[in-house]
C-alpha cells in the first residue's frame, strides 16, 4: 500500500443523502455550499501534540471521516483514506489573520475523490491562545456529527474515554436502501398531500426572482429572556416544543408576506435510529412540512396543527428527497430547490465543551453561501435566544430580511403571549410601519377640486375667447366658438327633456364636434356615453340600451349607424345662435359620463363617473402638469384616457389637437402632427409610442415635446431608454389607473432612464397594498392595490352585485375603496412596482405561473423592445412574443429564462414579430397573439435515429409547400411577395415553422420579414443548411442506453421521458462513450433535449486548455475559494 493513498476495498453504495451531495458536487465542482466548518478559541496551556493525537483517535473511531468517493461509469462508490492522511496540522498565525482563516475555512472547496473530506488544524495565536479549526464536507458529517466529533476530541484529549469503533455508517446506508422506504400507498398519499401547495407556492418571500446566485449573508435578531421564557412556557403548556412554535411563527409570517394559506417549509430531519446515535456521517434529509394557516384559528389551535404537521413530516423522514421530487414531477431548476425555498432549523442551545485547564469558546463563521432563498435559525442561547436569517444576498437586501425577521419576532411574541387570540388579530406591523405605508400612499389634497369641468371651460372662454381650443386638420375652433357650440347642443338636449340623471350617447368621428358634443352633455347636466364608431352596430345598440340613453349625438360620418334612438347632429349645431343659458348647475354627485369597459370578464360594464369625481381627477392633472399644454389627442373618446387629455387640457386653457383615424394608424403622420402644431404633451399606450419613437429618427419632430405620457398597459423596460435617446429634453410619464377611479391613480415621472414602476399617488388619491384579508401588506410584500380618494367612481351602472364586490370598505379606515385586482408592491425607493393582474395567474401543467413576472423577465432581456407571454390552449406551455432588435438570439433568450425560472414558467417557444397587433385603443391585442398560437402548426418531431438536419434536395418545392400550408394557395410564382398574396406579420412565425418542417432547416424569423419571396427564402434555406453528421444518432444512442427507450423525438425533454437528476452522471458517461467527447454535467441540466445535447457535443469537441496548477496547498485552497465565491455571486 502506498502511504497516504486510499485502500483498495469494496465500494458499497453511498446513502441517498450522500448520493445527493455527490451529484451536487458534480454539477458545481467549485461550490462550497456543503462545506461544514467548526472552530473554537482555546485559552490556556493547550498541548497541541496531545490534541493532534486525540484527533487521530477520533478519525480512527469514525470511519466515515476517512471516506473517499470514487466513481465508475457515472456512478459513485466508496474507498477509504488511511488514518495517517488525516493527521492534524499545527500552524502559527497572527491574531490579525483569524478572520481570514475563518473565511477561508467557510469557503473551502473539497474534491471528493482527491483529498480527505475532514481535516483539523490547530492554529497557535499565542502561548496561551489557539484556534482549533475543523473543516469537513457535508457528505461525511452533519450537525450531530460535529457535536460527536468535538466532544469526542476533547474527551480523548483528557484521556477520559477509550474511543473504540462506532457503529458503521456503511451498515446504515445498506439498511436505508433496503428497509427504510414507506409503503407505496403511503408514499403516494404523501406526494398528493404536497402536490397542490407546492404547485401553487410563491417563490421565496413571494416576489419574482430577479437574479440567481447563492452568495449568502445573515441577519440576527435577539429574543430577550422574557420572550424566550414565554416561548418555552407556551411549549410546556401546549405540550409542544420551541421548534414547533418557531416553525409555526415562520409559517404565519410567510402567510402574511406571500398571501397564501398553504405554506410549505423545509425542515432538516435527522434519520438516525437509536442504533446509530453515536455514528458520525450524513444523516440529514431535507423534508417538506406543510402548514395550513387559517386566519380564524386561535393561536393555540394553530400551534396544535403545526405540531401535527411536523410529526407527519417526521414519519417520512427516511423518504429520500430525490424520490419525493420525482414523485412530485418537479423538474430541476437552476439555483433553487424544487420543493421549498425557505428552510427552518432549530438548535436548542450551545454545546458546552470542557477540558481541564482550558477555556473553550465556539466561534461563529462568516456566512459565504445560502443554500436556499432563506434559512431561518431559531437558536437557544441559554436564558435568551436569537433568530438568525441566512439569505441570498443577490435576491434580498439586508433591510428586507431585517424587516422580515423583526416581523417574525412580533408574530412569535403574539403566538406565545395570547394563545386564545385569533391569528387574524395578530398585528405584525408596528405603528411606525403603518404610518409609513399610509404616508407612501397618500397623495394629499388637491386644489380647485370643487370647480366643475364645464364651469372652468366657460371661464377660460370668458378670459381667452380667441385662444385655440380644438384643432383638427385645417379646422381651428377657439374657446368662444367651443363655448357657443356646446351651449347650443346643451339647449337642444334640454329641449328634449335631457337633464340630471339622463344619459346621452356620443357617437362621432374624431373631430371638433366630438369635443363640443361631450361638453354640451356636461353643460346640460346629463351624463355622456362615449361610443366607438368602429364597434359593431349590435354592440353599440346594446351599450345604449344598457345605459338607458335618451338620444345619441352624431355627426355626418356616423349618422347612418343604426342605434334605434333619436339622434342629434352635433356638427350641424356649429355656428347656430345660442340663447342665454339658464341651466341648473349639476350637483357634484350627478353622473358626468358612463364609460363601458370589458375589464377582465369580456362583458361590457358601464362605469358611472360623477361630476365631482371628474372635477377632482382633472384638478389633479392641472397640479401634476401645470401650464396650458398643446395636447395631441390620440385615444378614441370611448377610451377613458381621452377624458384626461380633453378635460385636463381645456380646463387649463390649452389646445387639443385631434388626430384622426388615419393619423393614429401611421406613426409618421403622428410625428407630422407633433411637428406641425408644436405639440407639448401627448398620451397614448406604450405600444403605440414605441412605434412613434422607432420612426422619429434624430428626434427633430419631437423637439417641442415637454411630456410624453404613456398609459393603458405595462411600460416595457426598454421604452425609457428609447425615449431619452430620441427626446432627451422631454419627460416620460408612466400613468396608471383603472376606469373605476376616474382615469388615473398614480404616476411616475422619468427625466432619465430608470427602474420601471407606476410611481406614487396622484393628488387627492390614497393607495394601499393589502393582502386577501384587506390588511396592509408589509413594505416590499406583494399585495392587491386598492384605491381611495376623490376619484373613486360611483360604480357599475345597474350592477349592484358587481359594484359591491369591487368597491369595498377599507378594513383600517372605513373608507370606500376600489379593488383593482392588480398585484403590486412598494419598492425600496417608495414607489409602486406593478407585477401584473391577479387574473394573470395561470396554471401550466398544474403549476401556478405569474404571467407578469415572466413578461417582465422577457422584456428585460437585451434587445427586447416589447414582450408578451400567453399560455397555450391546453395549459401545457408558455409561449413568448417579442418585438426585438435584429440581432436578438431566441435560443440564448430561452436558455436565460430556463436558468431563471422553473420549467413551467420558462416559455417553450419564442416568436419574434415586427410589431405587436394592437386593439383600436392601441393596446397589445392578446387575442390576436392567441390566434397565432392556435394557427402555428406544431413541428413534426424528427426521429432521433435520423440525421439532425435533412438534406435540402428540392428547395423550391419545399418552400412552396410551406407557403401552401400557411396560405392555402398553390402554384404561386417564386417571385410573389408573401405579404401581397394573403400573408401578414402574424403568419410569419407559422411560416418559419412550416419551412423547418418541410426542409429540416431553421431560418431566422427576422430574415423572413425581409426575404419575402419564395426565391429569396430558398436562398435563406440554402444558407442555413449545414451538412449532417452522425452526432445526433450517437446522442440518441446514449439516451437509449440510459432510458431503455428508442425513437424519442429530438425535442423531447430528458426529464419528461423518464430521466431524473440521478441519471444525469450516467448519461454524461454514456455520451462520452458514444461520441468520444466529454460534456459538462452542469450543461446537461439545462440542455435537456437530443438537439441541445448534440450542439453541446459539437461545441465541446475542440480541445480544452489544461488548468493551471500549483503545489502550494493553501494558495490553491484560497484560489478555489475565490472562484467559488465568484460563482456564488
Amino acid at each position: 500500500m502506498v502511504h497516504g493513498r486510499p485502500t483498495a476495498a469494496a465500494s458499497p453504495a453511498l446513502s441517498a443523502a450522500q448520493h445527493r451531495l455527490w451529484l451536487a458536487a458534480r454539477v458545481e465542482p467549485d461550490s462550497f455550499e456543503f462545506t461544514v466548518p467548526w472552530a473554537a478559541r482555546v485559552h490556556g496551556a493547550l498541548d497541541t501534540g496531545a490534541l493532534a493525537a486525540a484527533w487521530t483517535a477520533v478519525v480512527r473511531r469514525h470511519a466515515e471521516l476517512r471516506l473517499r468517493v470514487t466513481e465508475h461509469a457515472g456512478e459513485p462508490g466508496r474507498a477509504e483514506w488511511p488514518v495517517e492522511r488525516l493527521a492534524a496540522r499545527v500552524r502559527v498565525i497572527d491574531r490579525k489573520d483569524v478572520d481570514e482563516e475563518l473565511r477561508l475555512a467557510a469557503s473551502r472547496v473539497f474534491d471528493l475523490a482527491e483529498e480527505p473530506l475532514a481535516e483539523l488544524e490547530i492554529l497557535r495565536i499565542g502561548p496561551l491562545e489557539h484556534l482549533v479549526l475543523l473543516t469537513a464536507h457535508h457528505i461525511v458529517t452533519d450537525g450531530r456529527s460535529v457535536h460527536l466529533i468535538t466532544t469526542g476530541l476533547f474527551r480523548a484529549y483528557e484521556g477520559r474515554t477509550d474511543l473504540g469503533s462506532a457503529p458503521s455508517y456503511v451498515d446504515y446506508a445498506a439498511w436505508e436502501a433496503t428497509s427504510s422506504r414507506p409503503a407505496a400507498d403511503k408514499l403516494e398519499a404523501r406526494i398528493e398531500e404536497l402536490r397542490v401547495p407546492i404547485a401553487d407556492r410563491p417563490l421565496g418571500l413571494g416576489e419574482p426572482r430577479p437574479v440567481e446566485g447563492k452568495r449568502g449573508a445573515v441577519v440576527r435578531v435577539p429574543l430577550d429572556a422574557g420572550l424566550w421564557a414565554a416561548v418555552r412556557g407556551a411549549a410546556s403548556d401546549l405540550r409542544t416544543t420551541p421548534q414547533v412554535i418557531g416553525m409555526a411563527a415562520l409559517g404565519l409570517t410567510l402567510r402574511r408576506y406571500t398571501d397564501t394559506r398553504d405554506i410549505v417549509l423545509g425542515g432538516t430531519m435527522d434519520t438516525r435510529t437509536a442504533a446509530y446515535a453515536d455514528t458520525v456521517g450524513m444523516f440529514i434529509n431535507p423534508t417538506p412540512v406543510r402548514l395550513r394557516v387559517e386566519d380564524d384559528q386561535t393561536a393555540a389551535d394553530y400551534l396544535g396543527s403545526a405540531h401535527r404537521a411536523l410529526l407527519r413530516a417526521f414519519l417520512f423522514r427516511h423518504l429520500p428527497f430525490e424520490e419525493l421530487v420525482r414523485g412530485l414531477g418537479s423538474a430541476p431548476a437552476s439555483g433553487r430547490s424544487p420543493v421549498f425555498q425557505v428552510l427552518f432549523n432549530y438548535v436548542a442551545g450551545p454545546s458546552h465543551l470542557t477540558a481541564a485547564g482550558l477555556d473553550i469558546t465556539e466561534v461563529d463563521f462568516p456566512v459565504e453561501v445560502s443554500k436556499y432563498d432563506m434559512t431561518m435559525w431559531l437558536r437557544g442561547l441559554g436564558d435568551t435566544a436569537e433568530l438568525a436569517a441566512v439569505y441570498r444576498a443577490e435576491q434580498y437586501t439586508e433591510a428586507r430580511i431585517e424587516q422580515f425577521t423583526t416581523h417574525l419576532r412580533a408574530v412569535l411574541t403574539s403566538l406565545v403571549t395570547d394563545p386564545t387570540g385569533r391569528l387574524d388579530d395578530i398585528a405584525m406591523l408596528a405603528a411606525a410601519e403603518v404610518e409609513r405605508l399610509v404616508a407612501l400612499g397618500d397623495g394629499g389634497e388637491v386644489a380647485d377640486a370643487d370647480a366643475l369641468v364645464a364651469d372652468l371651460i366657460t371661464s377660460v372662454a370668458a378670459t381667452h375667447p380667441d385662444r385655440a381650443a380644438v384643432v383638427h386638420a385645417e379646422e381651428i375652433v377657439d374657446y368662444r366658438e367651443l363655448d357657443g357650440w356646446s351651449a347650443v347642443i346643451a339647449q337642444r338636449l334640454r329641449g328634449q327633456g335631457v337633464g340630471a340623471g339622463s344619459t346621452v350617447g356620443v357617437l362621432t368621428d374624431r373631430s371638433p364636434a366630438m369635443v363640443a358634443a361631450a361638453l354640451g352633455v356636461l353643460r346640460a347636466g346629463a351624463a355622456y356615453v362615449p361610443l366607438d364608431p368602429a364597434h359593431p352596430d349590435e354592440r353599440l345598440a346594446a351599450t345604449l340600451a344598457d345605459a338607458a340613453a335618451s338620444c345619441v349625438l352624431v355627426t355626418e360620418a356616423t349618422a347612418s349607424v343604426a342605434t334605434g334612438l333619436p339622434t342629434v347632429r352635433a356638427d350641424k349645431e356649429r355656428g347656430a345662435p345660442a340663447e342665454p343659458l339658464d341651466l341648473p348647475a349639476p350637483d357634484r354627485s350627478d353622473a358626468a359620463y358612463v364609460i363601458y369597459t370589458s375589464g377582465t370578464t369580456g362583458e361590457p360594464k358601464g362605469v358611472v363617473v360623477e361630476h365631482g369625481q371628474l372635477a377632482a381627477s382633472t384638478a389633479a392633472r392641472r397640479a401634476v402638469y401645470p401650464g396650458a399644454p398643446v395636447f395631441l389627442h390620440v385615444s378614441p373618446l370611448a377610451f377613458d384616457s381621452s377624458m384626461a387629455g380633453l378635460w385636463g387640457t381645456l380646463t387649463a386653457g390649452g389646445t387639443v389637437v385631434v388626430a384622426d383615424g388615419d393619423d393614429v394608424r401611421d406613426p409618421e403622420r403622428l410625428l407630422a402632427l407633433v411637428r406641425r402644431h408644436q405639440v407639448t404633451d401627448l398620451l397614448c399606450v406604450p405600444t403605440l409610442y414605441a412605434l412613434v419613437l422607432s420612426r422619429a429618427g434624430d428626434g427633430t419632430a419631437l423637439r417641442s415635446l415637454r411630456r410624453a405620457i404613456v398609459a393603458g398597459e405595462a411600460l416595457p423596460e426598454a421604452l425609457p431608454r428609447e425615449h431619452f435617446a430620441v427626446a432627451p429634453n422631454a419627460a416620460l410619464v408612466n400613468e396608471y389607473g383603472p376606469t373605476e377611479t376616474t382615469v388615473w391613480a398614480s404616476y411616475r415621472r422619468y427625466t432619465e432612464p430608470g427602474p420601471i414602476d407606476i410611481g406614487g399617488p396622484v393628488p387627492g388619491t390614497r393607495l394601499s397594498v393589502v393582502d386577501s384579508r384587506g390588511a396592509l401588506s408589509p413594505h416590499g410584500a406583494i399585495g392587491e392595490l386598492r384605491i381611495g380618494g376623490a376619484g373613486v367612481s360611483r360604480g357599475y351602472l345597474g350592477r349592484d352585485a358587481d359594484t359591491a364586490r369591487a368597491f369595498v370598505t377599507d378594513r383600517r379606515t372605513g373608507e370606500r375603496v376600489y379593488r383593482t385586482g392588480d398585484r403590486v408592491r412598494w419598492s425600496d425607493a417608495g414607489t409602486l412596482e406593478f407585477l401584473g393582474r391577479a387574473d394573470q395567474q395561470v396554471k401550466i401543467r398544474g403549476h401556478r405561473v405569474e404571467l407578469g413576472a415572466v413578461e417582465t423577465a422577457l422584456g428585460g432581456l437585451d434587445g427586447v423592445r416589447a414582450a408578451a407571454v400567453l399560455p397555450d390552449a391546453a395549459g401545457a406551455r408558455l409561449v413568448g412574443f417579442v418585438v426585438a432588435d435584429p440581432a436578438f438570439d431566441t435560443a440564448a433568450a430561452q436558455r436565460r429564462l430556463a436558468e431563471r425560472f422553473p420549467d413551467p414558467m420558462a416559455p417553450r417557444t419564442l416568436h419574434v414579430l415586427a410589431e405587436f397587433p394592437c386593439t383600436p385603443n392601441g393596446k397589445v391585442d392578446r387575442a390576436a397573439l392567441g390566434d397565432l398560437i392556435d394557427a402555428a402548426p406544431a413541428p413534426t418531431p424528427t426521429s432521433v435515429a435520423a440525421p439532425a438536419a435533412a438534406a435540402v434536395t428540392d428547395d423550391a418545392s419545399q418552400v412552396a409547400a410551406a407557403w401552401s400550408k400557411i396560405l392555402g394557395k398553390t402554384d404561386l410564382p417564386v417571385d410573389a411577395n408573401f405579404f401581397d398574396v394573403g400573408g401578414h406579420s402574424l403568419l410569419v412565425p407559422a411560416l418559419q415553422v412550416a419551412i423547418q418542417a418541410e426542409t429540416g432547416t431553421n431560418v431566422s424569423i427576422v430574415d423572413l420579414f425581409t426575404a419575402t419571396t419564395i426565391a429569396a427564402q430558398i436562398e435563406l434555406v440554402r444558407a442555413a443548411a449545414v451538412p449532417a453528421d452522425d452526432t445526433a444518432t450517437q446522442v440518441a444512442a446514449a439516451w437509449s442506453k440510459i432510458l431503455g427507450k428508442t425513437d424519442l423525438p429530438v425535442d423531447a425533454n430528458f426529464f419528461d421521458v423518464g430521466g431524473h437528476s440521478l441519471l444525469v452522471p450516467a448519461l454524461q458517461v454514456a455520451l462520452e462513450n458514444e461520441t468520444g467527447t466529454s460534456v459538462s454535467i452542469v450543461d446537461l441540466f439545462t440542455a435537456t433535449t437530443v438537439t441541445a445535447q448534440t450542439e453541446l457535443v459539437r461545441a465541446a469537441a475542440a480541445p480544452a486548455a489544461a488548468p493551471e496548477e500549483t503545489d502550494d496547498r493553501r494558495a490553491r485552497m484560497a484560489a478555489r475559494s475565490r472562484r467559488s465565491a465568484g460563482a456564488a455571486r
